[in-house]
């Protein structure tokens, strides 16, 4: 990685650029990142939370997961966790979902009041943030839209700035991890005796 340095020199960091075809994909960096890491931060506007699909492997670490929304629709994650619930392929995601959400290791926060620009992650270990993705977190191939979707990874000052602000946003938002085990624990019941298979 080289320096990147803006005119005043303040917040110089090291960075690789990454596209939607770069090659280890941003997918396999960030769950590369998330597996060395002890806490791992994450502020979108707008996401599936389905799609979060780390590995055990790549949460083997990780003792805190935090994750900031812009927003929730509760109609469209409720059709989307009895979608996963009821694919087999799917269904351990959406358990280890459940399981982190139990266990106290995901934490889910909405802060439908403010806004940020670009969506951002930051990964940490005992000693601090190690390093952090500005841009786009769009995790599938081929990407949702044509065109460009880019994203920066970086370490050094890159991580510590984008911890202090998650940590201001973070303060700003409300709880919303009982709701989302709550209708993820639902989805389970309702199709309980609809999963195929069981």
């Amino acid at each position: 990685m080289r320096e990147m340095e803006d005119s005043t020199g303040r917040h110089s960091v090291a960075g690789a650029l990454l596209d939607e075809r770069s090659a280890p994909s941003l997918r396999k960096r960030f769950g590369d990142l998330a597996a060395r890491s002890r806490s791992l931060a994450v502020a979108i506007r707008r996401v599936r939370l389905m799609g979060v699909d780390l590995s055990a492997d790549e949460l083997r670490r990780v003792r805190a997961l935090r994750v900031l929304l812009g927003e929730l629709d509760a109609r469209t994650f409720v059709a989307e966790a009895e979608a996963v619930m009821i694919d087999r392929g799917r269904r351990e995601g959406g358990e280890r979902l459940l399981w982190l959400l139990q266990t106290g290791v995901l934490s889910v926060r909405i802060a439908p009041l403010i806004t940020w620009a670009p969506d951002f992650s930051v990964f940490a270990d005992d000693s601090g943030p190690t390093h952090a993705i500005y841009g786009s977190h769009w995790f599938q191939r081929p990407p949702p839209t044509p065109g460009p979707a880019f994203a920066v990874v970086c370490n050094g000052t890159g991580a510590s700035l984008g911890a202090q602000r998650f940590e201001e946003l973070w303060r700003l938002g409300y709880d919303a991890t009982p709701a989302v085990e709550g209708m993820l624990l639902a989805a389970r019941r309702q199709l309980g005796d609809r999963v195929p298979g069981d």
